[in-house]
């Protein structure tokens, strides 16, 4: 048994509205917009093992913040343990929520001109770049 998505949350003036404050390019205004189409008529995945009927896929924060630190120090101990130390410390970018809260990328990449970011930052600093890598990507669903 398949289960769709009815009554959402929200609707396309609160898309539009969303990616405004953002500051987010009309083309990825518009891929959400298509998103949200799809997702009133396109059925749920229906998992064979997991029951997913009392999930909540409707009633969730849209924006949530969380602050950014500036050392790996400042981080939670359960994460900054798992960064190693010092040089030993890779090319990483901390995700929580709908926020980046930290990003170390190695000197060598940053001089080679390697864009690291969040998505967000990507689309509304490097616009045309981040449209030509998500226009490469396949559709979700075959729209034929």
């Amino acid at each position: 048994m398949s289960m769709q998505l009815k009554n959402l949350p929200f609707d396309a003036e609160a898309i539009t509205n969303f990616t405004k404050n953002r500051n987010e390019p009309k083309w990825f205004s518009e891929i959400r917009l298509k998103g949200l189409a799809l997702a009133e008529e396109l059925p749920l995945p229906t998992p064979e093992k997991t029951r997913i009927a009392d999930w909540n896929f409707t009633k969730f924060n849209v924006q949530t913040e969380s602050d950014a630190v500036d050392q790996l120090s400042d981080l939670p101990e359960e994460i900054s343990t798992l960064m190693g130390k010092g040089d030993q410390v890779g090319n990483v970018l901390i995700h929580v929520n709908n926020s980046a809260v930290f990003d170390h990328l190695s000197q060598n990449l940053k001089d080679q001109g390697v864009i690291y970011t969040d998505l967000a930052t990507a689309v509304r600093e490097h616009s045309d770049c981040s449209q030509t890598i998500i226009s490469r990507q396949p559709p979700l669903i075959n729209t034929n």
